[in-house]
């Protein structure tokens, strides 16, 4: 009977969590655009009311005041498109392994198996072109940004009580 009643005090205290949304941590990477359009992107050290102190890994921060900052990202990590890499290559590498087929047989008409070899010149192409494709998304991957509100600008864990997520 108790586990009947602990399972929607899970399902609250997750969706309280779902919907509290991403904190900035101290070490995380960001991106704040500036109210003169400029941008600027580096490992947060701290922040405060007034300002962030944002600067490369490693390396000494920058103040730069709040007042100034229009919007600030999140970065969550690269994400690859490695599928549409696979399946833009496979089409590519496809077309081209028929246009070397069409090359091939073009010259002698009593070829025997034209059937063998279009499956060769095919085959090759799309497993050839699939992995090219796949091999320059993951080495072209794009970096994931998550805008964070501003009520949400603060550093350090959020504190937990009676499974409510509270902004101090």
């Amino acid at each position: 009977m108790t586990k009947w009643c602990l399972l929607p005090l899970l399902g609250t205290v997750l969706a309280t969590q779902v919907a509290a949304g991403q904190r900035i941590m101290s070490g995380q990477r960001v991106r704040v655009t500036l109210t003169s359009d400029s941008i600027r992107m580096g490992v947060v050290d701290s922040l405060n009311q007034d300002r962030i102190w944002l600067g490369p890994a490693r390396q000494s921060a920058t103040p730069i005041p709040l007042t100034q900052v229009r919007r600030m990202e999140l970065s969550l990590g690269r994400k690859p498109a490695w599928g549409k890499g696979l399946a833009l290559g496979a089409l590519s590498g496809a077309a081209v392994g028929g246009a070397l087929w069409l090359a091939f047989i073009s010259g002698d008409s009593n070829e025997e198996n034209k059937g063998l070899w279009a499956a060769v010149f095919l085959g090759s192409g799309v497993v050839g072109g699939a992995l090219a494709g796949a091999g320059l998304s993951v080495i072209l991957a794009r970096d994931r940004w998550e805008v964070i509100p501003r009520d949400r600008w603060a550093v350090g864990p959020a504190a937990w009580q009676l499974g409510l997520r509270l902004v101090p």
